[in-house]
């Protein structure tokens, strides 16, 4: 099954499955804000979801379970927190770009 996530600005995930267009599984309150940015790892194993509030999480693509958080990553400015992630082609990092004009660098432990 290949599956497609969309993030909300009501903080909840939705998995799709692509191929029927449906929901297959719904995270509510994924994050306590508007998800912002969403991204998945190399390996295909883990989700990244950034979030207005200025939080990121790590989610296990397997269970659906968040298995890591960095709650105060990003300053809020403008009510945005978390305006973008980016991976590393080659090693497992990720990065985080916020509004408050900062960029994360992190290590994905896999």
């Amino acid at each position: 099954m290949t599956q497609v996530v969309a993030a909300h600005d009501n903080g909840c995930l939705s998995i799709y499955d692509y191929n029927s267009n449906k929901v297959v599984k719904q995270i509510n309150e994924a994050h306590k804000d508007g998800i912002s940015s969403l991204l998945f790892s190399n390996s295909g194993l883990h989700l990244i979801t950034g979030c207005h509030d200025g939080s990121i999480k790590v989610w296990d693509i397997r269970t659906l379970q968040s298995i890591g958080e960095a709650k105060l990553a990003h300053g809020r400015k403008y009510d945005e927190g978390v305006l973008c992630l980016q991976t590393h082609p080659t090693v497992p990092f990720f990065a985080s770009g916020g509004a408050d004009s900062t960029v994360n660098i992190y290590e994905l432990y896999v």
